[in-house]
């Protein structure tokens, strides 16, 4: 029995706890209470009473094996509505005390469901009715007593339906909560497996590249490499810092993004970020991270090899159209590219640029006009 009690005392289930008390509890009563009517040689409540703590010990034990709360619950009410019944109906206890079996009413309400709870109330106020008629020549049952029973009653019942409303509410709503940190919890452990797919990939199409001897030094290649990790890291970091867990930011993001890599490459150029407060889901942000990480290190890395006074000047803008989202971006300079040849690169870069474009389902236009500039088509639910 022990191993059973120490088991349910480590769950959960407040309802369980309570009703595993009132069984200890009620077992100890009617112990004591059948000791002392043996003291005061009052046999028969001797025996009821030592019965009923035999009767409410099997019933414990019973309940710690089956766990059924709601049955269990219902016959430990039953128990104490028939002792006390007896007690009010024997002679030698006519001094018991009302209020006391209409307390009962509060166990309604908190081991049962609202329906169950009224109709056990219902059937209460009506056992109590008629033992009441059956009584009425027995001193328990004054004015005084009566009238006690009926206020000390009324307001049991009303402070039973606050009670259940009030932990109904709060039950639902902690309820509501555990599930959605459950959830979040999985999403998380599924964006970061993705995650790591992406970087496992992305460092997977770098070796291929070393190996074709497509892609730059070493050096550079594991610069790139850390850049693009910092990007997908930027995106946890801005949920971190976010109230809301499923959008990001564009702006904020793509802002905190390029200030990473203007650091990493010890190079700073004008950059002009236009949105209109533009929220995106993780996914979306994620691969637009990626593409402007690619576009950045590629205008900072050209920038460099011109001899130009004229630094270039980058334009980031990302417009919503019903349901659809523009994203430019504009390399401001006077260079001139071979765009055939730039479209069919082979680079690392331009292949991640393609692959996700495709990923996003989305269209993508290269063109020159004052500079160089890229056009993503895409949509993304909001």
């Amino acid at each position: 029995m022990f191993k059973h009690l120490q088991r349910l005392l480590h769950t959960q289930g407040h309802k369980e706890l309570m009703l595993i008390g009132l069984y200890i509890t009620f077992i100890l009563i009617y112990a004591v209470s059948s000791l002392v009517e043996l003291y005061l040689h009052i046999y028969p409540a001797f025996l009821i009473k030592m019965a009923l703590a035999i009767i409410s010990a099997f019933l414990l034990f019973s309940c710690l094996r089956s766990r059924r709360t709601s049955f269990y619950a219902m016959l430990l009410i039953i128990i104490i509505e028939l002792e006390i019944a007896i007690s009010v109906l024997n002679d030698h206890f006519y001094s018991f005390t009302m209020a006391h079996p209409f307390v009962l009413i509060f166990s309604f309400f908190f081991f049962f469901r609202l329906k169950t709870a009224l109709i056990a109330t219902t059937l209460h106020y009506a056992y109590w009715f008629f033992i009441v008629l059956y009584s009425q020549g027995l001193a328990a049952f004054t004015l005084t007593s009566t009238l006690n029973m009926i206020i000390s009653s009324a307001l049991i019942f009303i402070f039973s339906l606050f009670y259940y409303f009030s932990t109904e509410v709060s039950y639902a709503r902690l309820d509501h909560s555990n599930r959605q940190n459950e959830i979040l919890i999985k999403e998380i452990h599924h964006r970061i497996k993705n995650n790591l797919n992406m970087i496992a990939s992305i460092l997977g199409l770098q070796m291929i590249s070393l190996k074709k001897n497509e892609t730059d030094d070493a050096s550079e290649v594991l610069h790139k490499s850390k850049l693009r990790i910092e990007a997908i890291a930027q995106i946890h970091e801005a949920l971190y810092k976010s109230d809301d867990f499923e959008k990001i930011d564009f702006a904020d993001y793509v802002q905190h993004l390029i200030d990473s890599i203007y650091k990493s490459y010890g190079s700073r150029l004008e950059l002009d970020i236009e949105t209109d407060n533009i929220t995106l889901p993780l996914e979306t942000m994620l691969n637009l991270g990626i593409i402007i990480n690619e576009l950045i290190t590629n205008t900072i890395k050209h920038s460099k090899k011109d001899d130009n006074d004229e630094k270039d000047r980058i334009y980031i803008h990302l417009h919503k159209e019903a349901n659809t989202y523009i994203f430019t971006y504009h390399e401001q300079n006077n260079h001139t590219v071979d765009l055939q040849r730039l479209v069919s690169s082979k680079t690392l870069g331009m292949k991640l640029i393609r692959l996700t474009v495709k990923q996003m389902d989305a269209e993508l236009e290269i063109f020159q006009k004052e500079g160089l500039i890229f056009l993503i088509v895409f949509n993304s639910e909001q």
